[in-house]
């Protein structure tokens, strides 16, 4: 198997972005760190839903139909498409660039259940291809010219004699049309190129090594490897639930998602998990201790019960402890339970080359001196990759400019990297300074005019009074 790791994004007609790209890459450094700057509604949120879509569609599952709204209004579709880089697992040496692209699109149709008419989304021209690196050398300059097709579904003939001829074969084993599953993975919002049937076949193809490794590490990539964490996750917290992302072993096979615990009772864990739950919140505790001094998250086993299945789980109750005090995890600040949720998996990006962990809003709630220290130390030395957006302009003086990117005015050019920065620039100077003196469509900021906000408030005050008035006569 190989490590994978994101690349490039490509964005197309997707919410408030016409047309975006972001590379992810670099040869400085062993991790690979993307850090999103530029005010509200300027793309930085859809870049992380991307890659959540990538998520989805990779791992075989459908499309949620509200997906279709997200379609730029006046275009018929959105089209995304991702680079990957496969490497070595345990070396830097490059194998394959592997490239998806696909397309999705809304439908009207009729609800089964009630005949209304309802939107769904669609995946059409789905394109899996790649290009191989010489065995001998790690240099992007030497990597093939032609890319080598996996799949095409915008094609009628969707791959290359050889893939067809052995889809057809296997798939005709077990009475299953070809072209009906295409068909039916575009209604359902699925791919086609991941769907669970076809991505075996391809998997097990023992006459193709070369397609069967790349399928099999993007394969454990989606399923293993990336995780796409949104702000609705983090709105949970408001809310007494708490999603802790658990990863079992860095590049194990075996590995837990995220575990929802209840702050205002205790946490449900099937028996058989107990233990590695307690040891993976003593790793845990290794590194909240050294950011949060004297802080651990610590457990006590209340009782055992049976889910419908009869299957045993353990009730443990979940709190933090500094010293000899115990509290309630639910009376933590939000910015602490926010670290807690996420910090399983920094650490394992931070020693693994092959996790790719995307947040949207990290800065939210936590310390910005503690932050830039974080994404210091993650930028210069972790192995993983790590792509976030962010409001706190703190991380533009602890990191290299090589790990920022910023998003502008101009809906078909909404990302950008820093230029003209040297070496002894402070870049979070730079940043305010560029956005007070640039202009045109291509600026980082679209200037409010201060006098107009304070007739508004003032005028809004207004209004406020008025109604109140109206009312009580």
């Amino acid at each position: 198997m190989l490590a994978v790791r994101i690349a490039s994004i490509e964005i197309h007609n997707l919410k408030n972005v016409g047309y975006g790209r972001v590379d992810l890459l670099n040869d400085k450094y062993s991790s690979s760190v993307l850090g999103l700057y530029g005010q509200n509604g300027s793309g930085k949120t859809t870049l992380i839903k991307a890659i959540s879509i990538l998520k989805t569609l990779m791992c075989g599952r459908s499309l949620k139909p509200a997906i279709a709204a997200l379609i730029k209004q006046d275009k018929p579709s959105a089209k995304l498409t991702f680079e990957f880089l496969l490497s070595e697992l345990y070396t830097y040496k490059k194998r394959y660039s592997v490239t998806y692209s696909f397309e999705i699109v809304p439908e009207e149709t009729l609800n089964p259940d009630d005949g209304k008419k309802i939107i769904r989304t669609n995946v059409i021209n789905e394109i899996l291809k790649y290009k191989e690196f010489k065995a001998s050398s790690d240099y992007d300059s030497d990597i093939s010219r032609r890319f080598r097709l996996i799949l095409n579904t915008g094609r009628k003939e969707i791959a290359t004699k050889e893939i067809i001829k052995l889809l057809r074969r296997e798939t005709s084993q077990d009475k299953y049309d070809l072209d009906a599953i295409r068909v039916l993975s575009q209604a359902e919002g699925r791919s086609f190129a991941f769907n669970f049937r076809i991505g075996q076949i391809l998997l097990n193809n023992a006459e193709d090594p070369e397609k069967q490794l790349i399928m099999e590490s993007l394969l454990f990539f989606a399923h293993r490897s990336l995780y796409s964490i949104e702000n609705e996750e983090f709105n949970l917290i408001s809310t007494d639930i708490l999603m802790v992302h658990l990863k079992k072993g860095i590049d194990e096979k075996q590995s837990y998602s995220a575990i929802p615990i209840l702050l205002n009772s205790e946490v449900e864990v099937p028996e058989i998990f107990v233990n590695d739950f307690e040891s993976i919140l003593e790793s845990l505790n290794v590194v909240l201790g050294a950011i949060i001094p004297g802080m651990s998250i610590i457990t006590e086993r209340i009782s055992k019960t049976t889910d419908k299945e009869g299957l045993p789980f353990c009730r443990l109750a979940v709190y933090s402890q500094r010293g000899n005090a115990k509290v309630a995890l639910q009376h933590e600040s939000e910015g602490i339970k926010k670290i807690i949720s996420i910090l399983q998996l920094l650490i394992y990006a931070y020693n693994s080359k092959n996790i790719t962990i995307a947040i949207d809003e990290l800065d939210a709630g936590i310390f910005e001196y503690l932050l830039g220290e974080i994404l210091s130390i993650f930028s210069s030395t972790g192995k993983g990759q790590l792509i976030f957006t962010s409001h706190n302009l703190r991380p533009l003086e602890t990191m290299d400019k090589l790990f920022i990117a910023f998003t502008t005015i101009n809906e078909n050019k909404r990302y950008v990297r820093p230029t003209r920065i040297k070496k002894n620039n402070n870049l979070r100077s730079t940043y305010y300074r560029d956005i007070e003196v640039s202009y045109g469509q291509d600026a980082f900021y679209e200037a409010a005019d201060s006098a107009k906000i304070q007739i508004a408030f003032s005028k809004a005050g207004r209004m406020n009074r008025s109604e109140n008035e109206t009312r009580k006569a």
